[in-house]
């Protein structure tokens, strides 16, 4: 459905949220202006997952036939002992298009950002790189970037991640959550793991594993249709670390895993000597995401960044986007303005605080200590899946809901209650 009315919408941040969002408001009819800081459009080169409510929208906007050809989708998550490497459990994923209606895609971040962005560029989305946003006028409807320009729309939407300084210029003092967790990523080649007989499979099944040991876990699984293998370790923050990113080794890592599995040693083998240690933040709940002249909008990691133990950070945003293009897709005069932007906030505020409060929820789940609490989640994972399992991934009530959202039923019949209801 196209607005009736058609507005200049200002994103910045060409991020996965940003991108979305463009997509979804060109396809509503608006107009699009994207601001990206670096110099070069691009994204950090590791895997990210694409789950099915997020690859629904994707589907939605054309966009199935290019992830396919990109995309791994696993069969199952394994919950594996750091100590054996053998699972404890698994949660079944091979039947999520028939129960969701959408696949689960595993996907290498930069061509997933370059599949957004070449769709973005198809519906006539105007991209900009190095545009740094020195200052938002959200009494105007403007950035200010760095070189002194001023860049005008109806509406502005800050997606630039957890550090926007949007939230500022909002009137929101709210920092970066350090949540206690860092993490290390490396992509591995898959001839590498095919040479080896113990570590082939991991190449050959594309599953979504996780090694859980005491206050530490792996997380591996297959990208670009079994090309690579994304490898995720995350281990307790030493607050040795200045700010969210910082240099680290290879022997660090095999340092903090001293003791675990034949496999995790055989896989942190292939690790370069070079690596980075990413701080793991988070925002608490915000519920201030409209600036009283509505033409400032927080969207994505900006306002509801998330830990990634749902793996639903992306998702979100990609939900955010769809959203806002269904919603401003009834948009008749800027008069209406105000009113769709409150149909949004309702329909996505208590969806992206439970999806923040399950992550950490999950968080307390896989990181344990040693002891009966250890023994008990281990036992709990060898039940499976079932209603109400403190595992959110392998809880059904809790996945059927958060991987059967469709957001843009949800937006539209949150409209529908809010305008039909008038008439």
């Amino acid at each position: 459905m196209k607005a009736g009315k058609s507005i200049q919408v200002v994103i910045v941040g060409a991020g996965m949220g940003g991108l979305g969002t463009a997509i979804a408001l060109r396809r509503a009819g608006h107009k699009v202006i994207v601001l990206e800081q670096a110099p070069e459009f691009g994204e950090i080169g590791a895997g990210v997952q694409v789950p099915p409510n997020a690859s629904r929208e994707l589907i939605r906007w054309g966009l199935e036939a290019q992830m396919n050809a990109v995309c791994s989708q696993p069969d199952k998550i394994n919950y594996r002992s750091w100590e054996t490497g053998n699972p404890h459990g698994h949660t079944d994923l091979y039947n999520v298009r028939e129960r969701f209606g959408a696949p689960y895609w595993q996907i290498f971040r930069p061509a997933y950002h370059t599949i957004l962005m070449q769709a973005a560029l198809r519906l006539g989305v105007d991209l900009r790189k190095g545009c740094e946003v020195q200052k938002y006028l959200p009494e105007e409807g403007a950035v200010v970037l760095s070189d002194g320009t001023k860049v005008r729309g109806d509406l502005v939407i800050a997606a630039d991640g957890v550090k926007s300084i949007a939230r500022k210029a909002m009137g929101i003092n709210t920092e970066p959550n350090e949540t206690g967790d860092t993490c290390f990523r490396v992509v591995i080649p898959a001839e590498k793991l095919l040479a080896d007989p113990d570590l082939a499979e991991l190449s050959t099944r594309p599953g979504f594993e996780q090694w859980l040991g005491p206050d530490h876990h792996i997380i591996g699984y297959n990208v670009s249709k079994e090309k690579f293998f994304n490898l995720l370790m995350v281990i307790p923050d030493d607050k040795k670390m200045v700010g969210y990113k910082a240099p680290a080794s290879a022997t660090e890592v095999k340092k903090a895993y001293t003791g675990w599995n034949p496999t995790v040693q055989k896989l942190l083998a292939f690790l370069p000597e070079d690596v980075e240690r990413w701080r793991l933040i988070d925002l608490p709940p915000i519920k201030d995401w409209i600036y009283p002249s509505n033409k400032l909008l927080l969207l994505g990691d900006s306002v509801h960044a998330t830990l990634p133990y749902l793996a639903q950070g992306a998702a979100m945003a990609i939900e955010d986007g769809a959203a806002l293009g269904a919603i401003l897709s009834h948009l008749n005069s800027t008069d209406d303005l105000p009113g769709l932007l409150q149909v949004y906030l309702r329909t996505r505020l208590n969806r992206a605080h439970t999806i923040q409060r399950g992550s950490w929820t999950n968080r307390f789940f896989i990181h344990m200590s040693n002891g009966p609490m250890l023994d008990m989640r281990n036992k709990i994972m060898a039940v499976g899946d079932y209603n109400g399992s403190p595992n959110l991934m392998g809880n059904t009530l809790f996945t059927d809901w958060m991987y059967g959202y469709d957001a843009v039923e949800a937006a539209e019949r949150e409209w529908a209650k809010t305008y039909r209801s008038n008439l």
